[in-house]
């Protein structure tokens, strides 16, 4: 039996059929396959990319932020000082410092003139104490304050208001020859 010519055109446009769904289907299922991995795909991605900076940002030089250099001079001599301005920065000073570079310094800086008292209470190295009137005149020195432990500790307090005291190395007054009536200039960055 022979096939009529209408079967014939059906079977190819059947055939057809079949390819052209065989392809998309096959198109279809890539796409569902895709969109079933694309939050895996992302994620990977991701992932990569945050290692990627997390490694490159190590290895950027940081820039150094240097605090700013404060220097009180006398004549030609400069000692390069932190500055003391709040309750706590006055309390603590210099305590539990077990050196002090050689022209390095606390400058206490107080809001007003004072007739303020120190004393050397857990303070483990040696100091020459400078009060200073608001113009930077030397009003009161106390050289060679020894160190002292938690028991009584010696006050220092001058005869004379000051607005700032200045705590260096002892001996340094002596090496510099800086008197009562002397006056120091400010250089603060």
């Amino acid at each position: 039996m022979s096939a009529s010519p209408g079967a014939n055109i059906y079977a190819k446009i059947r055939q057809e059929e079949v390819r052209f769904i065989r392809k998309h289907y096959i198109d279809l299922s890539f796409l569902v396959l895709l969109k079933k991995n694309i939050f895996f795909i992302a994620s990977l991605i991701l992932i990569i990319g945050l290692g990627f900076l997390f490694f490159q940002t190590k290895n950027i030089e940081k820039p150094k932020t240097e605090k700013p250099k404060n220097d009180v001079c006398y004549k030609d001599r400069c000692f390069q000082v932190e500055i003391a301005r709040t309750y706590a920065e006055h309390e603590k000073g210099l305590m539990s410092r077990e050196s002090l570079p050689a022209d390095h310094g606390m400058l206490f800086v107080f809001r007003e003139s004072s007739r303020y008292s120190f004393w050397m209470k857990n303070t483990l190295i040696p100091l020459d104490i400078i009060w200073l009137d608001e113009n930077g005149k030397v009003v009161y020195i106390k050289e060679n304050t020894k160190p002292c432990g938690e028991g009584l500790c010696e006050t220092m307090k001058p005869d004379t208001p000051a607005l700032y005291v200045l705590e260096i190395n002892s001996g340094k007054v002596k090496e510099v020859g800086l008197n009562v009536g002397d006056s120091v200039q400010f250089d603060f960055k």
